[in-house]
């Protein structure tokens, strides 16, 4: 697992950004089509933090690219279409790989939220970053 640790940018963060709800983009790019890294040439960077409230859910959905997400706050609850879930904390780092076949679903508590900080690698011409669907089995009856 990778830990993350910077109250210093978190504090300047917090001043720059609302505390609750909601999700800003703080950074844009795109990789030009003659990168040494082919798996990301020609694709799109987007760096965005996301907060949500306690009780909140991203609902069953999957996205178009590859996530690399760092939470920064609270705790975020984690199910995935296999019927696997893990609680990732402050600290804690994960990947969101892309396409249908990764659908998943966050939560935050009852008592408390989160925020996320997200890089999105996204196809160059994507113009959505989730696509909602169905609960998958075994979390459909649930």
């Amino acid at each position: 697992m990778i830990h993350y640790s910077a109250p210093p940018l978190r504090e300047f963060a917090e001043r720059l950004l609302p505390s609750s709800g909601g999700s800003t983009t703080l950074a844009e790019g795109i990789v030009t089509a003659d990168c040494s890294v082919p798996e990301v040439a020609d694709c799109v960077f987007r760096l965005r933090r996301l907060r949500f409230a306690a009780g909140d859910s991203t609902g069953w959905h999957y996205h178009p690219g590859t996530l690399y997400v760092i939470v920064e706050w609270g705790q975020l609850h984690y199910y995935q279409a296999d019927g696997v879930s893990r609680t990732y904390r402050a600290g804690d780092a994960f990947l969101e790989p892309a396409g249908p076949g990764n659908i998943h679903c966050g939560t935050t508590p009852a008592h408390g939220g989160a925020r996320l900080l997200v890089l999105y690698v996204l196809p160059k011409r994507t113009t959505t970053i989730s696509i909602p669907t169905e609960p998958p089995e075994p979390w459909s009856s649930t």
